[in-house]
């Protein structure tokens, strides 16, 4: 599938969060700052 998107010009990249609009990375700068995982 990522050759696929990379073939039509696109690219893609891993993203943690984002689901509320705000990426981890940007709301978390480094690894001390980043929350626990958590289950559901």
């Amino acid at each position: 599938m990522i050759n696929e998107v990379r073939a039509d010009g696109g690219d893609v990249s891993v993203s943690a969060g984002g689901y509320g609009g705000t990426k981890l990375g940007q709301e978390c700068g480094t690894p001390a700052a980043t929350p626990p995982p958590t289950s559901r």
